[in-house]
């Protein structure tokens, strides 16, 4: 009797589940699914304003807002468009984004304003944030046509793997190199032609000081002027990359070099400027500055922008 019971019960708990299911699927707006793609929100924007030089959804952790300039510049170069907008958004402040960095210890803890602190022989980690950056590239041709205030030119870009671990850059820093010597080539450049680093830094041990190794084998003997704004606006993840290339593109039109906020003391010196204030660049030289992006999954990016 006690089985038959059971299975008379399962089968109505059965039932009720599927009744349950049809309702709320009846709830289910059509677009649920096209909603939470990657590329539908690229789609609706190419759609409106009718460019059919090819939309792309790029996701790849902290690199992703440089990979989308990077694939744009690409694009453009090797005449696939004509223009392209590109860039990345970050909205991660949530419980479960907080909760789940911080239970990999990647967190900064406490509620000093400094805790963002990129170098310094103190940090403990990164501070998130959110924001938003979209840079519109075109054809030198064209914009000189119409007429456009030009900002920077781009003149390179490289990726790479580390190939070691999902969450930790490779001790040796031979992704970081791998990045940085490709956008160099990409741009048929020297390093002495380098005159800033806008580095990943975030603030945490292991990543700060593993690029800082991989900026000193690419510039040897340079003394290279290196900062990390991640110190003023936190990590801002995917975006990250995006608008740390239009802070560098700001300045080099300001002619001034970013100093790195909340560093007092640093261990990751040897062979490097990192700069602990503003400062101005040097007179006489082509502003050119590489830009750097390193995300979880071991994935790479280098840019090298030029003042225009």
């Amino acid at each position: 009797m006690r089985a038959f019971a059971n299975a008379r019960q399962g089968k109505h708990l059965c039932k009720t589940s599927q009744d349950e299911s049809r309702k709320f699927l009846a709830r289910l707006a059509r677009v649920l699914v096209l909603a939470e793609l990657h590329c539908s929100r690229d789609g609706t924007l190419v759609s409106r304003y009718k460019m059919r030089g090819g939309v792309e959804a790029t996701s790849t952790a902290c690199a992703t807002g440089l990979h989308c300039i990077g694939n744009a510049f690409q694009s453009i170069r090797y005449g696939n468009s004509r223009r392209a907008l590109a860039g990345a958004v970050e909205c991660a402040l949530n419980p479960i984004a907080l909760a789940g960095f911080d239970r990999m210890r990647a967190l900064a803890r406490g509620d000093q304003p400094s805790i963002s602190r990129p170098f310094d022989k103190r940090r403990a980690g990164f501070v998130m944030s959110e924001g938003v950056g979209v840079v519109f590239l075109e054809r030198l041709e064209d914009a000189e046509a119409r007429g456009a205030q030009i900002l920077a030119e781009v003149l390179g870009y490289g990726i790479s793997s580390d190939c070691y671990h999902i969450s930790t850059p490779d001790p040796s820093a031979i992704g970081a190199v791998l990045s940085m010597r490709r956008a160099l080539g990409n741009a048929s450049l020297d390093p002495v032609q380098i005159g800033y680093v806008n580095a990943h830094a975030t603030s945490t041990p292991n990543g700060d000081s593993v690029e800082t190794e991989a900026v000193r084998k690419v510039f040897p003997n340079q003394n290279i002027a290196v900062s990390s704004i991640k110190g003023h606006i936190g990590h801002l993840l995917g975006a990250a990359g995006s608008v740390e290339a239009i802070a560098t593109i700001c300045a080099m039109n300001d002619n001034v070099l970013p100093g790195n906020r909340n560093l007092e003391e640093s261990e990751e010196d040897e062979g490097l400027n990192l700069l602990r204030n503003n400062s101005k660049w040097v007179d006489g030289h082509p502003k050119i500055s590489i830009c750097n992006s390193f995300g979880f999954g071991a994935t790479n990016a280098s840019l090298i922008l030029k003042q225009f």
